[in-house]
């Protein structure tokens, strides 16, 4: 039988965690090697968890402190089993869950990994599936066009063998950090879709940090990847321009009009079909913008 790593960055409040052990825990006729990231610092945590860690005969590893992807690279010299998933705290996954994402991987080793969909939650407790049914296309594309989607690490599961590459430690936030990690890897290997959900996971409120960093990954992938399809290079630059417009509005929102200006300007010019379908909802904000410009100066 297969062996699959679950490497798992346990920060946050402990009932928290306990629910995501507890997934892990229910997961069924799967050869299990967890790798517990304490990234918390707080020792102490660790004490009250420790019946379900020897349940799992979890392999620790004590990073307080240490930026995302560095926490992922020291983990992945760890690894022992065939396939490799990433969980965090809060992260639920579905009964059998790492069963159905690893079953196509033990048919077809040509398969770089494999994929499902991921429950989002919202903070009105509303749940939205990604991908939608019937609407699965490639997971390059899935992990561009969808904003949470790619949040839920779980629902992607790698083969081992094809992780060449590292976590790029530019990027200081996870959503960055696996973004371009993933992108890299699903550009380049097949991916199969299991049509179930993987995981449940929490929506994630987009700050200037992430947004930024965000803007930096499509803005890689763009004129890096030179494989890109027509249809693919075109997600990406509306994925970027969504990104630009939303710094925009961060700073227009802090009366920074000028760099709001700049910002939607840059969206503009990387992706004018991007605005398709906004015209009277964005014109009418840029005149707003170019009003308060204007009366600011």
């Amino acid at each position: 039988m297969a062996k699959v790593s679950v490497i798992l960055v346990a920060s946050g409040a402990l009932t928290t965690i306990e629910r995501t052990l507890e997934s892990l825990i229910l997961q069924k006729d799967v050869d299990l090697d967890l790798i517990y990231i304490d990234n918390s610092q707080a020792p102490e945590m660790n004490d009250r968890l420790e019946e379900q860690l020897q349940s799992l005969e979890a392999r620790r590893l004590s990073l307080p402190g240490v930026g995302r992807a560095e926490v992922w690279n020291q983990a992945m010299a760890m690894v022992e089993g065939d396939y490799l998933t990433f969980l965090d705290a809060g992260h639920l996954l579905a009964e059998e869950s790492l069963k159905a994402l690893m079953a196509p991987l033990d048919q077809d080793i040509n398969l770089g990994g494999s994929f499902g969909q991921a429950a989002i939650i919202d903070g009105e407790a509303n749940v939205r599936s990604h991908p939608e049914n019937g609407r699965t296309g490639r997971i390059f594309n899935r992990l561009i066009d969808k904003k949470h989607y790619f949040a839920a690490y779980p629902c992607v599961m790698f083969r081992k063998s094809v992780m060449e590459v590292g976590f790029n430690e530019v990027y200081r936030t996870p959503k960055a950090v696996f973004l371009e990690f993933a992108l890299t890897l699903t550009n380049f290997h097949p991916f199969f879709f299991v049509d179930e959900t993987i995981v449940t996971a929490p929506s994630e409120k987009e700050d200037c940090l992430i947004l930024e960093e965000l803007v930096k990954v499509f803005v890689t992938v763009l004129y890096s990847f030179e494989d890109l399809s027509e249809r693919s290079e075109q997600k990406v630059r509306k994925r970027l321009a969504r990104q630009l417009v939303a710094l925009g509005k961060y700073h227009y929102r802090r009366e920074d009009y000028d760099k709001a200006g700049r910002f939607i300007s840059q969206a503009v010019q990387i992706a004018p079909t991007y605005f398709k379908g906004r015209r009277y909802q964005f014109l009418n904000f840029v005149k707003d913008l170019m009003s308060r410009s204007e009366q600011a100066s």
